[in-house]
């Protein structure tokens, strides 16, 4: 099902349905609903993959922890490079 619907986003499907009401032109309408559903669903059920919500709040939480991690990691690295080169 997503070749029939390609690497869209949503953004883009909502841009199109804007650009029905601007044209008065609805008779593809009822495809773009469809398009939208499928790629809520798809979010949906990425979303309960993850744990639900909790799951993804707790999964941004160790994003921020492993990015400062990464931080003093590099700080460390500078400081014993600099350090080998005196």
């Amino acid at each position: 099902m997503s070749e029939r619907y390609g690497t869209r986003y949503m953004c883009s499907i909502l841009e199109n349905m804007r650009a029905l009401c601007k044209t008065l032109n609805f008779s593809y309408l009822p495809a773009l609903i469809e398009e939208a559903q499928y790629r809520a669903e798809r979010m949906e059920n990425a979303i309960e993959a993850y744990g639900g919500y909790d799951g993804l709040e707790s999964m941004e939480q160790q994003r921020t922890e492993l990015k400062a991690e990464i931080k003093e990691l590099k700080k460390e690295k500078e400081a014993l490079e600099s350090a080998d080169k005196q």
